[in-house]
């Protein structure tokens, strides 16, 4: 389910919107959602975060923290593999980057849940979210994006029994008798 959050910042050099509060404005919207729901281990999923920049000034030296917690609170981020992150419309996520007044911006990462994120006989749930830092009018802000939910279902093992007889009655070739043989 996606999550979505109004971060408040300095008004823009126009000095007018449609979100005034005070002399501080919502400068930017922003949406964290996951592709799926639910997810078996070794199964790729996307996050994406949608950046609305609503305000003429552009949004600097962006960073994008991702994280990922357990039910315990802590931090799990080590039970995934975590692709590079792919952005259209910002130009880093790594303190570097720029989202133009005016524009949208996303930031999408493959996450692979690796066999230890599910126990082997339930589910696991996890929060992914993170911290959206940036600049804009020469004050920094810094903001924890609300998470969303993923389950993690272990991967199915197929367990194969067989066996194979100790004693086999068939002909002995090293005799010039032919014993015959029993199924």
């Amino acid at each position: 389910a996606p999550a979505s959050f109004l971060l408040p910042g300095r008004a823009g050099r126009s000095g007018s919107s449609p979100h005034a509060l005070g002399d501080n404005s919502v400068c930017a919207k922003v949406k964290l959602t996951l592709d799926q729901k639910g997810v078996l281990t070794r199964d790729a999923f996307k996050a994406t975060l949608e950046i609305n920049n609503d305000v003429t000034s552009p949004l600097t030296n962006v960073r994008i923290d991702l994280s990922i917690v357990g039910d315990a609170g802590a931090q799990v981020i080590t039970n995934f593999a975590v692709g590079p992150v792919q952005l259209t419309g910002i130009t880093a996520a790594d303190g570097t980057g720029q989202l133009a007044g005016g524009t949208s911006g996303t930031a999408t990462w493959t996450l692979i849940p690796t066999l230890d994120a599910a126990p082997t006989n339930g589910v696991a749930l996890y929060l992914v979210g993170g911290t959206l830092s940036y600049t804009q009018d020469g004050t920094d802000l810094s903001v924890p994006l609300g998470p969303s939910p993923i389950q993690v279902f272990p991967q199915p093992e197929l367990v194969v029994r067989y066996f194979h007889d100790r004693d086999v009655y068939a002909d002995d070739p090293f005799t010039p008798e032919i014993e015959p043989s029993i199924p």
